[in-house]
């Protein structure tokens, strides 16, 4: 496809819904650990957790 490359990457109408997913996996996560967690701030360490889990999950 021509364009492809140009303008927002994830407006492309085949990958948006699987974006959406991924953002409401990784939101999901977020929620959970803040809840587990007593909302303490998160560690570069703990975020990298989060999306890992956030994608792991999709992957089920």
């Amino acid at each position: 496809a021509t364009g492809s490359l140009s303008g927002n990457p994830f407006s492309n109408s085949e990958t948006a819904p699987v974006q959406s997913d991924i953002r409401n996996h990784i939101i999901k996560e977020f929620l959970e650990w803040e809840l587990q967690n007593n909302s303490r701030r998160f560690s570069n360490k703990d975020i990298l957790e989060i999306l890992a889990k956030g994608y792991a999950r999709l992957r089920d």
